[in-house]
Parts: structure tokens; C-alpha cells; sequence
């Protein structure tokens, strides 16, 4: 790796940094630079380092102001939609560093062939070194588990419980042994289950929710999400990118859409 960086101003919930955070790498990695993040914080979150959660010490964390200047004196900056576009590398063979100036979720330039760079965006999530004591924290599932994603009202999403009840009244009068794991940031959802169904319903034990205000929330969804890579189906709304990131090195794992029904 020589001297030359791709500086990346990365934005977005956790899920979204983790997965611009895996792009911003596979790229880096491509066009053998080194990598620098500048983590924004997101809708006034406190807590917008997810290095909190494994090791990196190749890629670098910079403050706003560090990025600031590179922003001010790089002549390579690019849009998420301009750097998307780009087709070659001549583009770039100029470039010492590249800043990307506006990065969430993945950015797959033009240059980079599909299938590189999906085998490459799963080899860094593979090889993640995830803090120990985080993975203390992830149960070990004995037997086959379902996920159930609870998010009955999000942006687009409209689910009811009832929906929700009568995935599990099936599952179990497929399986009366069937286990399911609720992964949800609703405390209220989350009880009534685990309350309603005691021998065929579990969770993490969470207190903040996913709370983007503090690290003890960003741990809790990526202790879920490493949990939910131990099952072997998960039912999920359309659109997920929580699931889509937690199946993401496990083929086997059956996804199930739950359609909207109001």
C-alpha cells in the first residue's frame, strides 16, 4: 500500500456505515490506497465511530476538521452519483488521493466488476476482528433458530402484530420445537412476544434499543446481527438492510419478505 489515500465522509444509522465502511475498504483495497473515514454523526447521534466494535488499525479515523482539509485542497472529489459513473481508471490515474465527499451504504464504481467486488465486500465482512467482548455477548444457538424482524411501522412499512403472530403460530405448527429469535428496536413488540410465546420466543437482552445517541445501542444491533447469522431463516420487511447485512456471509440462510397488510 503506498502513500496515496481514499478519504471517505461516511454517514447513515450503523448498518449503512458498516456497509459504506465494507465498500470504502473493497475500493481502497483496488486501487491500493490507504483508507481514511471521517465518521459523520447521524440524526444527532453521539456515537458515529463503529470502530467501537472490531479492529482496523490499517484504516484511519479522521476528525472533521482533518477531513475538512482535504476536502478544501484535493483536486479528486466526488458525489456518490460521480464516482458511481466512473468507467476507467484513467479517471484516476493522476489522482494521489481520492476524497469521497459523501458516502452511505455501498458505492460500487463502474470499474470494479460486479462479481470482484461482491466476492471482495464479502471477504471484509469474513475477516472482520471483532472486539472480544463484544463476542461474548452473542449467544450461542444450539439447533436450528428462526429470526422474526419486528419493524411493524418504519418509513414504508406497515405490519401488524397480527402478522407477525401468525408467522409464529405456523412455524410452530410446522415444528412444535421451532425456536425464534425477535430482533427489533421496539421494547413494547418485544415483550408482548416474548410474554405471548415464553417456550418458543427469545431475544437479546437490550436495554438501549439500538439508541444511536450511545455506544451501548450501536453494540446491542451488532450483537443482534451477529446472532441472527446463526439462524437458518429469517422473515423480514421488504427492504431490510438490517437482515440484508446480517445474512451476508451465510447463503443458507432462508429470507422471507413479510408483505405490508394495512
Amino acid at each position: 500500500m503506498n502513500d496515496s489515500k481514499l478519504i471517505a465522509r461516511i454517514d447513515g444509522g450503523l448498518v449503512n456505515k458498516m456497509l459504506a465502511y465494507m465498500s470504502a475498504k473493497v475500493i481502497a483495497n483496488y486501487l491500493n490506497k490507504s483508507l481514511n473515514v471521517h465518521w459523520t454523526p447521524h440524526l444527532g447521534g453521539l456515537c458515529e465511530n463503529i470502530f467501537i466494535l472490531f479492529n482496523d488499525p490499517k484504516t484511519i479515523s479522521l476528525s472533521a476538521v482533518d477531513y475538512d482539509k482535504y476536502h478544501k485542497d484535493e483536486k479528486f472529489i466526488f458525489s456518490r452519483e460521480e464516482f458511481e459513473g466512473i468507467n476507467s481508471l484513467e479517471v484516476l490515474s493522476n489522482a494521489t488521493n481520492i476524497v469521497l465527499k459523501e458516502y452511505y451504504l455501498e458505492i460500487r464504481p463502474k470499474f470494479i466488476p460486479v462479481d470482484l467486488y461482491n466476492q471482495e465486500m464479502i471477504k471484509v465482512w469474513k475477516g472482520l476482528d471483532i472486539m472480544p467482548e463484544i463476542m461474548k455477548m452473542v449467544p450461542k444457538i444450539e439447533g436450528e433458530a428462526i429470526t422474526l424482524h419486528l419493524r411493524r411501522h418504519h418509513g414504508n412499512i406497515k405490519i401488524s402484530m397480527n402478522s407477525y403472530e401468525n408467522i409464529i403460530l405456523r412455524e410452530i405448527s410446522e415444528n412444535p420445537s421451532s425456536k425464534i429469535f425477535i430482533t427489533t428496536d421496539n421494547l413494547e413488540d418485544k415483550q408482548y412476544l416474548l410474554s405471548k410465546y415464553p417456550d418458543t420466543c427469545f431475544a437479546n437482552d437490550i436495554k438501549t434499543y439500538w439508541d444511536i445517541k450511545n455506544e451501548s445501542g450501536v453494540i446491542d444491533a451488532f450483537v443482534d446481527i451477529l446472532t441472527i447469522n446463526q439462524t437458518r431463516k429469517i422473515y423480514t420487511p421488504k427492504g431490510s438492510t438490517f437482515t440484508y447485512l446480517a445474512k451476508y456471509d451465510n447463503e443458507e440462510i432462508i429470507s422471507v419478505h413479510i408483505p405490508n397488510d394495512f
